[in-house]
């Protein structure tokens, strides 16, 4: 059995610095001492790391991406690079694996001229996908003024977890603790890292693609804590003690949101935060000690509030289409439920399970795990982990019973061939939380990669999403995810990179709350919709429009709800940035108009929602629960006795029924109408009440024009017909106008030789959020095909199919 840290396992690592855990010996991951190292602090065993991390896909054995590092102390005595990329470094613990330069090294001595003692650095500089390190310590020795701790790059996701960086040099030198300096770093995450010592603790270079950083702890740094020249960063919950500046921003591409940090021990002589006047900065709930001024230089701006909290700040100040608002929206932040997985001895090994199975279209026989998958679930398992290698699956895989998570090594792949389906539908079991975080494979076809049916919280990694019980909470991290369609979900988001033509927007919220740290985005649609009496947070998100394919599209949109945006544009700038809908008016914000060059917004604020918003209830079908979820209500008055109570009635009933609705979240209420309501039209309004005084009602007329959930609404029709479109070489898109209804379910997609044919071949589904879509797959459009797309309403049934001919 090895030992590694329960979430070093997969994509997420909490405050986990208390935890240890036994996993199993086949999980897949190569023994560093498999390999020669000894780790008794006195050999040297750079040569088995340079065996191990050197090894890539052209080795003759070939590449090692998953790789174990026991607890020890391994002397270093030179630069380990990285041969490969998607390597995935687990160490047993932070505290018990030391990964130590020898003192006063050769060729680590001179600063001017620094040397890594880990390079991460490989290959093409945007695509060094996935490289992941957590759970160890990196120790410079002492005497080694010219020495890096880590020189880490990684694009799309990837990132560093639970990892200490330090210098035992007694004066604390040493370059950088964490540089990510290599031709654009990013997007990725460092979360739960220390630098101890250093010029400088971590440092950021080059202006792509972003990073997102959180939980960082800074200390006894000798010229600045956080160096930021000319990326896009989300900083979160940062702690700095330092008399040096805790922070430098510099640079006209540069954008740092800081978010909840503390900045102690400062000297009255320096200032807290740096800032040229050619970088962009917000700042929100930043407490400092000790420093003469919070901020300096910002845009000519300084902020002299020595020892206390700055709530907000913006190098450029607020940017609202509406009134100027005096507050942010903000939202709770939570960190994902630590789940107490069990004995490793009682998981489950995919691999070993029988496949079944599967008859293609051709007559041939492949394997398919679904099955074995989900007899495993069915009977009571609680994990299954998956090792390195591929699982076909062809059906649709129900996370239920006592399931708490499904996970698997970076290298284990889901090829999963369900059109039209969901691959994995997460409903009720016991557990209050489960874990969902398998890698896919290229080639995958299916409707959505979990639909989420239940209110259980769900923490997840790579994969689209879309839920058909709202009420529930969801976390994700370091995802590339897309779409990713909320309807009225408490969701935290940390480093996600959604990149698609597809989905317009990449990602929906229909009145929830929407948290995010950190986001990159690429193509050319609408990043984030917020509909519906949502509010969105973002911080640090890099909206790279690098290609147009389907025509002019807004950056972000927002009907009815409140967000706070802190971003940049990167290649072609979103001509609308913002579009904002209050009500029958609409405003635009251009990008000409954004207040920092390069097209830069360190604060889009529409200010809070104020009173009484109901996100508009349906029924998938006929009698289903009827979700009362994520009714806003924000008092006048924040001392006052508020309650908000529904009344609802069958449309043939005389008299209403009350029902109070329940507090779940700030600000949020929620309550439900039972199935036996829901075989007829429902009529319901909602009203809050401030110390027993009716303030609001929904909709705002009352009772006298209640709001009717109609169970058998006819589906809308497309608005026209699809058009194709080609660009650049990269093939043909097939697009439509969106039809912006919340009955739309779906769009389904017909194809043929014929028009007879195609009304008789579907092709798969498209997932909607009731906007604007695209089609496109392996199997590109050929002239003289007939198409056919058809609009799938919620309750699962679909309406006329529309078809056309592409010639």
């Amino acid at each position: 059995m090895k030992t590694i840290c329960p979430f070093a396992l997969f994509i997420f690592s909490f405050s986990i610095l208390a935890f240890e855990f036994s996993v199993p010996d086949d999980f897949g991951y190569a023994n560093i001492k498999d390999y020669g190292a000894r780790g008794d602090g006195v050999s040297d065993d750079a040569r088995a790391f340079e065996e191990v991390f050197g090894r890539s896909k052209e080795h003759r054995e070939g590449s090692l991406r998953s790789i174990y590092i026991p607890n020890g102390t391994y002397l270093i005595s030179r630069t380990i690079k990285w041969g490969d990329k998607k390597k995935d470094v687990r160490g047993e613990s932070r505290k018990g694996v030391i990964i130590m330069l020898e003192d006063s090294c050769e060729g680590f001595g001179d600063a001017s001229n620094p040397r890594p003692v880990f390079q991460v650095e490989y290959g093409h500089p945007a695509q060094n996908f996935c490289q992941t390190i957590r759970n160890l310590t990196v120790d410079i020795g002492a005497g080694n003024p010219g020495a890096i701790g880590i020189a880490f790059h990684t694009n799309n996701y990837g990132g560093i977890w639970n990892v200490a960086i330090r210098s035992s040099d007694p004066q604390k030198r040493g370059t950088v603790g964490l540089a990510l300096h290599y031709n654009a770093p990013g997007p990725g995450i460092v979360s739960e890292v220390t630098v101890d010592g250093f010029d400088r603790g971590i440092s950021v270079h080059h202006s792509m693609f972003s990073f997102t950083f959180e939980k960082i702890s800074l200390l006894n740094q000798r010229i600045a804590g956080f160096e930021n020249k000319g990326n896009t960063i989300a900083l979160g919950r940062l702690t700095s003690q330092n008399s040096v500046p805790a922070l430098i921003n510099t640079g006209e591409p540069s954008l740092i949101s800081l978010v909840d940090a503390r900045l102690l021990g400062g000297n009255h002589q320096n200032t807290a935060v740096i800032n040229d006047n050619n970088a962009s900065m917000l700042m929100k709930n930043v407490f400092t000690e000790g420093y003469a001024a919070t901020c300096s230089d910002c845009t000519g701006a300084t902020i002299e509030i020595p020892d206390r909290v700055v709530p907000f700040f913006s190098s450029h100040g607020t940017i609202s289409l509406f009134e100027h608002p005096q507050a942010l929206v903000d939202l709770k932040v939570e960190d994902p439920p630590v789940l107490p997985l069990g004995p490793p001895e009682k998981w489950l090994n995919a691999a070993k399970l029988k496949p079944a199975k599967h008859v293609v279209a051709d007559g041939s026989t492949v394997k398919d795990f679904g099955p074995s998958i989900q007899k495993a679930i069915d009977r009571g398992v609680e994990v299954i982990y998956f090792p390195p290698g591929n699982y076909p699956v062809y059906q649709t895989i129900h996370i239920l019973n006592k399931l708490k998570g499904l996970f698997g090594a970076e290298n284990a792949q889901l090829k999963c061939i369900v059109p039209g389906k969901p691959v994995f539908v997460i409903e009720d079991g016991t557990p209050e939380a489960v874990l969902l975080d398998i890698n896919q494979s290229y080639n995958c076809r299916y409707l959505v990669w979990a639909l989420h049916a239940s209110k259980r919280t769900l923490i997840m990694g790579n994969g689209s999403y879309y839920n058909s019980v709202p009420g529930g909470k969801v976390f994700i991290e370091d995802a590339v995810s897309c779409p990713l369609i909320f309807d009225r979900q408490q969701v935290w988001i940390r480093q996600v990179n959604p990149e698609k033509y597809d989905y317009d927007p990449s990602i929906t919220n229909r009145g929830g709350d929407l948290w995010v740290l950190g986001l990159k985005t690429e193509k050319d649609r609408p990043v984030i919709g917020t509909y519906d009496g949502g509010r969105t947070v973002m911080y640090g998100g890099a909206i790279y429009k690098n290609r147009q394919r389907v025509g002019p599209s807004e950056a972000f949109i927002i009907k009815n709800s409140a967000a706070v945006l802190s971003y940049r544009n990167y290649g072609l700038h979103y001509q609308a940035q913002v579009i904002e809908s209050r009500d029958t008016t609409t405003r635009i914000l251009l990008s000409e108009h954004m207040p920092a060059s390069s097209s830069r917004m360190p604060l889009y604020n529409t200010g809070k929602l104020d009173g009484l918003h109901v996100p508009e209830p349906h029924v998938r079908r006929s009698g289903n629960i009827l979700h009362i979820t994520s009714v806003l209500y924000v008092p006048s008055d924040d001392s006052a006795d508020v309650d908000v109570i529904m009344y609802f009635r069958n449309s043939d009933e005389k008299q209403y029924r009350s029902r109070s609705l329940k507090k779940y979240a700030p600000q949020r209420y929620e309550s439900h109408i039972e199935s036996k309501f829901t075989r007829k039209n429902v009529e319901l309004y909602i009203t809050a009440k401030e110390d027993g005084k009716v303030v609001a009602t929904w909709p705002d007329k009352g009772h006298t024009q209640p709001f009717c959930v109609n169970v058998n609404k006819t589906i809308p029709s497309l608005e026209s017909k699809p058009v194709f479109l080609k660009s650049n070489g990269l093939g043909i898109l097939c697009t439509w106008k969106p039809v912006d209804d919340p009955r739309v379910f779906a769009y389904r997609i017909f194809r043929g030789e014929t028009e007879e044919k195609a009304r008789k071949n579907e092709a798969g589904m498209i997932l909607s959020s009731a906007h604007h879509f695209g089609f496109e797959n392996e199997k590109q459009p050929q002239k003289g095909e007939w198409f056919g797309v058809q609009i799938v309403g919620i309750n699962g049934k679909g309406g006329e199919i529309v078809v056309f001919r592409y010639e």
